[in-house]
């Protein structure tokens, strides 16, 4: 047999035929499904919120009902007529995974403001700062966490919250144990807050606690201590 008859003799590769019509069907179905589960996620997500908004003890609620919602996922594509027994790992893999991250992205955004704050507004530093100049044009103001006695502080606090801070209120519990409450005013500068001026006139630890309150009511406090002498 020659050269030229063995290359004759080998199959002619053939393109498979291209199903139109299948192909439709199927990418039609594909998009179904990725609507029904985007639908489901908010679904799940709105549930989670209700409970969420009851009692934010019941956030953990969520979890449960997102692995409920997922074991569920073959009965609800049921209710709209999607052929399951068609399905392969990947459409379930795909399913799946698209349920978790959106019912996630949901919740997450609802448990935010403004649908909700469950954060504590975080007090992130007790600052005190002593008057080093003082004319009468200008006060300069140097940070100082270790006065001593007959200095005249100044105490400030930088609180930051995801939405508003309704009020910040300072309580000193000086070496006598005698308690002084005052109220904080918000400054120039962003996130903080301030009161004064203070004598420190007793020697022996001085006790400044600042409490914070958002407008969602979640509450915050930060403890400071020194020592005079």
């Amino acid at each position: 047999m020659t050269a030229k008859s063995r290359r004759d003799e080998r199959p002619v590769f053939e393109f498979p035929e291209f199903d139109k019509e299948e192909y439709i069907s199927k990418e039609f179905r594909d998009a179904k499904l990725t609507g029904l589960v985007l639908i489901y996620a908010l679904i799940v997500a709105l549930v989670s919120y209700m409970l969420a908004r009851v009692d934010a003890a019941y956030i953990k609620l969520g979890l449960l009902l997102i692995v409920l919602a997922e074991l569920g996922l073959k009965e609800f594509f049921t209710l709209f007529k999607i052929k399951v027994s068609e399905f392969e790992k990947k459409n379930w893999a795909g399913s799946v995974l698209l349920l978790f991250f959106a019912w996630f992205g949901i919740f997450t955004l609802l448990l935010n403001p403004p649908f909700m704050d469950i954060v504590d507004p975080h007090i992130e530093s007790i600052d005190l700062y002593t008057i080093t100049n003082e004319t009468a044009d200008n006060v300069t103001y140097l940070r100082d966490n270790e006065p001593t006695i007959n200095t005249t502080i100044t105490i400030n606090a930088t609180v930051v919250d995801n939405s508003e801070v309704k009020a910040v209120t300072l309580t000193i519990v000086q070496p006598d144990n005698t308690t002084l409450i005052h109220p904080m005013e918000k400054t120039g500068n962003e996130d903080e807050y301030s009161w004064g001026n203070l004598t420190l006139s007793m020697r022996g630890t001085y006790i400044f606690r600042v409490w914070t309150e958002d407008s969602a009511g979640n509450t915050g406090e930060k403890e400071m201590r020194i020592h005079v002498e």
